[in-house]
């Protein structure tokens, strides 16, 4: 795998760990609907099954915000890695005047 291929992978990958916030706002809305239908289900007699559902939405947007400065860690060193200029020959010598 090549340096170019590598950069972009890191791209991809940082970048989908940047946006880590929003998939856990997303498990986070389809976890508390969850706890909302066993709400609806079960009523206030078993509080421990919402209980349960609300600590897997909590996770779930704990989990995305850590992953997010991984993410731009990732990204960030993806972008310059693949910005980077490198020059394999050295710069010639100066000529000496005598």
């Amino acid at each position: 795998m090549n340096k170019r291929t590598l950069s972009i992978t890191g791209i991809v990958c940082g970048g989908l760990l940047t946006l880590s916030p929003l998939w856990g706002l997303l498990l986070t809305v389809l976890n508390m609907s969850h706890a909302f239908a066993i709400l609806g289900k079960t009523g206030v007699s078993d509080p421990r099954h919402v209980a349960l559902a609300v600590g897997d939405s909590l996770m779930a947007t704990t989990i995305g915000i850590l992953l997010c400065p991984v993410g731009l860690l990732v990204l960030a060193l993806s972008i310059y890695f693949l910005t980077r200029k490198t020059d394999p020959t050295p710069p010639p010598l100066p000529e000496s005047r005598t």
